[in-house]
């Protein structure tokens, strides 16, 4: 993972953390945006806390992560739409 920039380690593992967002979910038409969300806020972080995440090997966990505690603050919000 050493040297892998945050657009390559999306682009590679989407699918995967797109599994994961629609059985954290359990919606497929919201699990999409969800991991939106979540992909953002990382994002957001510094580009050298990215970076140790994702060389830490750490993305998958904190992504998901991420998803759970979207998910959890209000479920029912995502449901109704």
């Amino acid at each position: 993972m050493n040297g892998m920039n945050v657009d390559k380690y999306i682009m590679a593992e989407y699918p995967k953390l797109l599994d994961n967002a629609k059985r954290i979910c359990k919606n497929p038409d919201i699990s999409q945006e969800i991991l939106q969300m979540c992909l953002l806020s990382f994002c957001e972080l510094s580009e050298d806390r990215q970076q140790q995440i994702i060389e830490g090997g750490k993305m998958e966990h904190f992504i998901t992560g991420l998803l759970f505690l979207i998910w959890s603050i209000k479920p029912m919000h995502w449901e109704n739409g």
